[in-house]
């Protein structure tokens, strides 16, 4: 760090600290206060907002605000691995012959835990993503279930619990429905590990077939509740496209997608056709109810252009976002960075990462994600990359933690050939 980095990181963190922790307020408060138009924390939250903007340019004038470097290039480095969560889990191969579920150590890439996926009589199932709980070393499987061979739609969802170190997969959740469809699945454990949150189809059966419903399952008692409906728009294509738990358990941040059709343009990343996005909060009542019911957190704008994946927190009034922009080149937002942003006023408050992948080989923007532990503190960046081809497109994945611009690839083998890394 130069004498200038460190100058003004001592300025910023001296005024942050002039900003109390009890005058901000979690994204539920938002809600409460929205209908009597009472935002009293958002004057120390702008305050704070205009502060690391003020550092934020001033480091760009100085010189020492560059993009991060996307690539293979990136090395893993065992120092910053100790205040990283202890595992992460990867969901790789192919059906046949199956697919692997593993858990490795996120300080060596050690493998702690490996099961094949579950192979059931007279069932199909196919698992979609991951998510990790509180404590570290609990994680959760969530699979859709073919009832036969010959079945195009899953007829149920099915959950499983794993405990590392070692430990088997544990069915703890069945219900009707699809997880997964034509876009990714979105899986979150709740603070107090007692609930799971995830994106479903309303209707398997009907024309819309994409994740346009949010399912909270009590584990302790298997009851769940479920939020539909009442943000679709006439002749579009409406999808939950990632979703997250805000720190007091009281809400869940999500991300909605409007477009034409359910191809990449549904991740905003073709810019030629319809597409909206919004991050709303959605308030947990018992008994479920309609998505319209939420409260509109930040929408797509000049200054996020596409917004690919969405997690809450860091803090109790921050939301971090994935973000395509700059001038679409071949049709495509060649630019990516993680955000951080007021869950307020949709301000910039930082710039996690940001890169340009087209620029140095490490894939396409749309390829791009990001998943946070279960305190959205720590971040892991996956992008596609290895060997390209015009058939397979491809070859893998990177995944690596970000923060402050750099990115520290996982201690294992990089591209691999799996699912994105969603849960640690």
């Amino acid at each position: 760090m130069t004498r200038t980095e460190e100058r003004l990181a001592d300025a910023l963190q001296a005024s942050a600290g002039r900003v109390s922790d009890d005058r901000l307020r979690p994204l539920l408060d938002q809600e409460r206060r929205a209908s009597r138009g009472v935002r009293n924390w958002l004057v120390p939250a702008g305050a704070a907002a205009a502060v690391v903007l003020a550092v934020v340019l001033a480091l760009a004038v100085a010189g020492v605000v560059r993009p991060g470097t996307v690539g293979p290039r990136a090395t893993p480095s065992a120092g910053s691995a100790a205040a990283l969560p202890k595992y992460f889990a990867t969901i790789s191969g192919s059906i046949p012959p199956g697919l692997d579920f593993t858990v490795r150590s996120s300080s060596t890439g050690a493998v702690v835990a490996h099961v094949r996926s579950p192979m059931v009589k007279g069932w199909t199932v196919w698992p979609d993503t991951t998510a990790a709980g509180p404590d570290g070393h609990t994680f959760y499987l969530e699979c859709d279930a073919y009832g036969s061979p010959s079945s195009s739609l899953p007829q149920q969802i099915w959950i499983y619990r794993l405990s590392v170190p070692g430990g088997r997969l544990t069915r703890v959740a069945v219900f009707p429905g699809a997880a997964r469809f034509g876009t990714k699945a979105s899986l979150a454990v709740s603070p107090d590990g007692r609930r799971l949150a995830l994106t479903a189809i309303a209707d398997p059966a009907g024309k819309r077939g994409y994740a346009d419903a949010v399912v909270v399952v009590d584990l302790r008692t298997g009851a769940r509740h479920t939020w539909q409906g009442g943000l679709y728009r006439p002749g579009r294509l409406f999808m939950i496209q990632d979703l997250s738990w805000t720190a007091d358990g009281r809400s869940l941040a999500f991300l909605g997608l409007w477009c034409d059709s359910p191809s990449l343009d549904c991740a905003g990343t073709s810019a030629r056709n319809y597409y909206d996005a919004q991050v709303r909060s959605l308030s947990l009542a018992p008994g479920g109810g309609t998505l319209g019911r939420s409260v509109l957190l930040v929408s797509r704008s000049a200054r996020y252009p596409v917004i690919t994946d969405v997690a809450a927190g860091p803090g109790p009034a921050q939301l971090t976002l994935l973000v395509l922009s700059g001038r679409p080149r071949s049709g495509v937002w060649p630019v990516v960075s993680v955000d951080r942003v007021s869950a307020a006023n949709g301000a910039l408050l930082s710039v996690a990462y940001r890169a340009d992948p087209r620029g140095n080989g490490a894939g396409q923007p749309y390829g791009a994600s990001i998943s946070a532990d279960p305190g959205g503190k720590n971040l892991l960046f996956t992008y596609p990359g290895g060997r390209y081809t015009q058939n397979s497109g491809w070859s893998g994945l990177y995944t690596g933690s970000v923060s402050r611009g750099k990115l520290t690839l996982l201690p294992f083998r990089q591209p691999y050939d799996g699912w994105r890394i969603a849960a640690w």
